[in-house]
């Protein structure tokens, strides 16, 4: 029995433990002796080790990938988008009610697009009742308006009526107004 050292392992095997080699198109015979330099075992290692990578990085950009695709789909349908949002936000915090794209249209329409509180181009959706526990409101349509980035950051989360919730938008929009 014919002994072959594997020239990744070094460990010396038998040649039945090494595949055999590619044939030479040209003379239709195996090259050298026949058997490739690396053994079955260390090649099987090799191929493992390169699909558990490929593997991640087919994940990866997997990834990548559906998120292009949720980016993309959200910048064509911005009102579906919101809506999505705001019933997947209401859900985590426990909150009642679902919104449909209609509903969100609907509000949206009402308020032409602008921010219920500064009148600037509005790019989501606010309760207005807050969704959080002490708030205690809905994802309703009655309790949701347009708002802007700026204004929802700068909105208290804390629900003391209509009549604060209106003054402090009022206030809001004077400060925005100041730094114009």
């Amino acid at each position: 029995m014919k002994k072959k050292t594997c020239k990744q392992c070094e460990k010396q095997k038998p040649t039945e433990s090494f595949p055999k080699s590619d044939w030479l198109k040209s003379k239709k015979a195996r090259v050298g002796d026949g058997f490739r330099p690396v053994c079955k075992q260390c090649v099987r290692e090799n191929i493992l080790a390169a699909e558990s990578k490929w593997d991640i990085d087919r994940v990866q950009s997997a990834k990548q990938m559906r998120l292009r695709a949720v980016r993309k789909w959200r910048k064509n349908h911005p009102i579906s988008a919101k809506a999505s949002y705001a019933n997947s936000h209401a859900k985590h915090i426990g909150a009642t009610g679902v919104l449909t794209m209609e509903e969100v249209r609907v509000v949206w329409d009402q308020y032409g697009g602008k921010c219920w509180v500064c009148g600037d181009s509005a790019n989501q959706l606010d309760h207005i009742i807050p969704l959080n526990k002490k708030g205690g409101g809905t994802n309703t349509p009655g309790n949701i308006r347009p708002i802007c980035n700026e204004c929802n950051h700068k909105r208290s989360h804390k629900w003391k009526g209509h009549a604060v919730a209106n003054k402090e938008a009022e206030l809001l929009k004077q400060i925005k107004q100041l730094f114009r």
